[in-house]
């Protein structure tokens, strides 16, 4: 190196670990290369960032967590037979575990169902499990979630299916408890 003379451009990108030849061929390469160069590298960083990399669960949407939460309002749900004599307002939801709009659903659900949960009975029907199969049949239920929202007098109000949006579900919650008695469809069995 001491019979070589001092390149200022050798000096500087030794510290950006580049070889001397490096430094060359990038003083040979046209501008425009070098951007297209570096564009792609970072798009490939862009992209091994939000597709390669693990996530932090903390940081994710997770289904497990509406799985979680949809079998927990499940368990807490108001039983169909009991819905049936207690002179409340009524709201059925058909789901099934596998369904991710129901799992996404879960937590907004949950929540409506917190909010009015001595005001109304949330029943929760599983599709999936076989002692339903007369209910499903009986409501015609056309997909999942399906929401049969029933008045006091068990009487079909509205009947809702897909993903629902949560002010819809409280618009619908809320004119079950203002219910009058002029628009019956159909009783709750």
């Amino acid at each position: 190196m001491a019979n070589q003379p001092y390149h200022f451009s050798q000096h500087v990108f030794s510290y950006a670990s580049l070889s001397y030849h490096h430094c060359l061929l990038l003083s040979i390469m046209p501008i425009e290369t070098i951007k297209k160069v570096i564009l792609g590298l970072a798009l490939m960083g862009v992209f091994a960032y939000f597709f390669l990399l693990p996530k932090s669960p903390a940081l994710l949407p997770s289904s497990l967590t509406g799985l979680q939460q949809l079998k927990a309002s499940s368990q807490v749900a108001v039983p169909y037979r009991i819905a049936l004599n207690n002179h409340l307002p009524t709201v059925i939801e058909f789901y099934a575990d596998w369904c991710t709009t129901c799992q996404a659903m879960a937590p907004t659900v949950r929540q409506i169902e917190k909010e009015y949960e001595h005001k109304i009975n949330w029943v929760m029907i599983n599709i999936d499990r076989p002692e339903y199969t007369y209910l499903i049949e009986e409501y015609n239920v056309e997909g999942v979630p399906q929401f049969i929202f029933f008045n006091t007098q068990q009487v079909v109000q509205e009947i809702l299916i897909g993903k629902i949006p949560s002010s819809l579900l409280v618009e619908q919650v809320r004119s079950l408890l203002n219910f009058d008695d002029t628009s019956p469809n159909q009783e709750l069995r």
